[in-house]
């Protein structure tokens, strides 16, 4: 059986296809703002608000249709024994931990 030929219906080229022409006359010239002086301001979240939020909603999660079906095909093949006595504990620069905490 002979399969149905699609005809594009405009000259113009698909989404899917890519551009392999030249802008010409429409070339840009962006200039864009010097970001090495940005210094972000991180906000505090409340450690006690987040861990209640994940009490509520991790329950109402669980329970929808399909959860754990996407959870094992998303999953690790890798296995970890976090109790393994050769496992080294993970650690932070004591140096560190003040700052760490303070964001």
């Amino acid at each position: 059986m002979a399969q149905p030929i699609f005809m594009k219906k405009s000259n113009e080229p698909s989404k899917s296809e890519p551009f392999h022409g030249n802008l010409g006359e429409a070339s840009f010239d962006l200039d864009l703002p010097d970001g090495s002086h940005f210094d972000p301001e991180p906000r505090r979240s409340d450690p006690v608000l987040c861990i209640k939020l994940c009490e509520h909603w991790l329950p109402i999660l669980m329970a929808r249709p399909g959860f754990w079906e996407r959870r094992e095909a998303d999953r690790c093949l890798a296995e970890f024994d976090l109790a393994d006595p050769s496992r080294v504990p993970v650690s932070y620069p004591a140096e560190f931990i003040d700052e760490l905490l303070r964001r």
